[in-house]
């Protein structure tokens, strides 16, 4: 051999810059001038891309929701032994997304909040060839729906009547209550009546109303009100505890509760500490006393009062001029 001669040296890399197919020509002269030419074919192909599988549990709930909060397992697949980290990236309920990396070939993902999911995930190589970005969806609901009862109500809410959580035998009582649920939405709200159906008030004791509510993802609650009928007075009796309505109290309307009913009207003792009670009338056979200026009985009132001292002064000067004049005459 004399000459053997080659694009690329005996030992030395090939070309893999690219992927596609590539020829490697190679030619060999002995002494004698004979010549040999040779070709030799091969491919670069691209190398495989790391894939990340997703571990999820069965869902706990109806209609593929989670009831729990569930444990996902990502881990690179057989074979992704150049895989550096797994990524994932989340949305709830539509909202900004969140991404989150994990150094290794594998990691865990527990989902936060309730809500509906978004979750897309992939892994990268060591020399930064990042996979295909893989997409899938879930639900998570954890809390039970919401009730709300406002008639009948119980001992914890002001009643419309007589003591809280008390209705009348015979009242009109209508059913009010509500349901809702803000992840996977209400399936089912019940209660004891339909919302807007009267409730019965016909028996007199304590009763008990039940409303049940159950979500998309299989979530329940149960709320019992209890509240008592109580007997209705009978007809034109007055409640218990309650003060009639536009009555006086007996007696004179006019007079002051306060006053002592004997108290002359235009006297207040209260009111002049130093007053003295007004003497009471004489009789009608009572003759005055000496000294005694009351007015006589059986003296017709003539609508000008005199002071009976001045009348008496008067009447005892009329008697000394009669004797007076007897005296005379004599």
């Amino acid at each position: 051999m004399y000459e053997c001669t080659s694009a690329t040296p005996d030992g030395g890399p090939l070309d893999t810059t690219y992927p596609g197919e590539y020829v490697l020509r190679m030619s060999a002269i002995d002494r004698a001038g004979n010549l040999t030419q040779r070709e030799v074919s091969y491919r670069v192909v691209e190398p495989a891309l790391p894939t990340v599988g997703l571990s999820m549990p069965e869902p706990d709930g109806l209609d593929g929701w989670y009831r729990t909060r569930p444990l996902f397992a990502l881990e690179a697949l057989e074979g992704n032994t150049e895989v550096a980290s797994v990524h994932w990236r989340y949305s709830i309920d539509g909202g900004e997304p969140t991404e989150v990396r994990r150094e290794g070939p594998r990691a865990a993902f527990s989902p936060p909040l309730d809500g509906t999911y978004e979750l897309t995930y992939w892994a990268v190589t060591r020399d930064g060839r990042a996979g295909v970005p893989e997409t899938v969806t879930f639900g998570v609901d954890t809390t039970p729906p919401n009730v709300e009862v406002r008639a009948p109500r119980g001992p914890e809410v002001a009643a419309l009547a007589l003591a809280s959580g008390q209705y009348r035998q015979g009242e009109q009582l209508i059913a009010d209550y509500a349901c809702d649920d803000a992840t996977s939405g209400i399936v089912d709200c019940r209660g004891t009546v339909p919302s807007g159906a009267p409730v019965p008030t016909d028996t007199v004791g304590l009763r008990e109303f039940v409303v049940e509510a159950t979500d998309a993802a299989g979530n329940e609650r149960r709320i019992v009100v209890a509240y008592e009928i109580v007997p209705a007075p009978a007809p034109g009796e007055d409640p218990p505890g309650e003060d009639p309505q536009g009555e006086d109290p007996p007696g004179d309307p006019g007079a002051d509760p306060g006053r002592d009913p004997g108290q002359d009207p235009g006297t207040d003792p209260a009111a002049d500490p130093g007053a003295q009670p007004a003497p009471a009338a004489p009789s009608a056979d009572r003759r005055p006393a000496a000294g005694d200026t009351s007015r006589p009985a059986g003296l017709a009132s003539t609508g000008l009062e005199v002071p009976w001292g001045l009348a008496g002064a008067g009447m005892a000067l009329l008697l000394g001029g009669v004797l007076l004049i007897r005296r005379r005459v004599r």
